[in-house]
């Protein structure tokens, strides 16, 4: 997780940005769109901050504005760019410098800048890590907009990703599909029951998908669903890359 002082001046945060029709290549010389979620607020706002490619390595770096940490608690950032995978990553923003003040003038500052984490929000979980995950990491993706981010999945590795839930959805059942965009109509992957656990939270619920690498479609690129058959409702779609490796003997 990424912290900020309020106000700045800000940490350089650098994060790549990939391909995305393969998931994998990283991607140079396109311009980045990065906007934010602060804390208590419904919308995200264009960020203010410089944006700069590091040579043409496909690695970015993204130095935020006082104006962009003027809101203590949760930050959620989101980047866009074209041809690309969306990225998203989980900030706080908190009244001291996490890395340069006392600590010893700050009682319990992990704690403090811990119970920071979107505060009084009750609109946006998130992740600690970027929304574009590589296995075995879990994949915590915002709910706000119901978009379940791009998840990623390696041939014979165990299927893991998690989301943080707006609701409790405990005793619910709920179904993860996988299908080809061309196809919608035809599941290629279904998981659920033991495979899916929903855990309550103190608002919300953090749902965790663990299912065996033999339901996993050939690699390529798909798309998901996860489905609440209690409601009748799609809580979240996203895709889903597929990633050939060789396994350990």
């Amino acid at each position: 997780m990424l912290v900020f002082k309020a106000n700045g001046p800000a940490m350089d945060v650098q994060f790549p940005l990939y391909d995305s029709i393969d998931g994998q290549t990283l991607k140079s010389g396109v311009t980045p769109t990065i906007s934010l979620l602060k804390n208590g607020h419904d919308i995200f706002v264009a960020a203010t901050g410089t944006i700069v490619e590091v040579g043409t390595s496909g690695i970015y770096r993204y130095v935020p504005s006082p104006n962009d940490l003027d809101t203590v608690g949760g930050l959620l950032i989101r980047v866009t760019a074209p041809g690309c995978d969306t990225l998203f990553l989980r900030a706080v923003v908190c009244f001291f410098d996490f890395f340069t003040d006392e600590l010893a003038t700050i009682p319990n500052a992990v704690e403090n800048a811990a119970r920071l984490q979107f505060a009084g929000d009750d609109r946006v979980k998130a992740q600690a890590e970027p929304a574009v995950v590589v296995q075995p990491l879990s994949a915590r993706v915002a709910t706000a907009d119901g978009d379940g981010g791009t998840i990623r999945f390696w041939k014979a590795a165990t299927m893991r990703a998690s989301w943080y839930l707006d609701q409790d959805l405990t005793g619910h059942d709920l179904v993860f599909l996988i299908y080809a965009a061309s196809d919608p109509n035809t599941a290629l992957a279904e998981c659920r029951g033991g495979d899916i656990t929903i855990a309550a939270q103190e608002k919300g619920c953090l749902v965790a998908l663990e299912a065996s690498e033999q339901k996993l479609p050939p690699p390529g690129a798909y798309r998901f669903v996860l489905r609440d058959q209690t409601t009748d409702s799609v809580l979240l779609s996203g895709a889903v890359r597929v990633l050939a490796a060789p396994d350990a003997s």
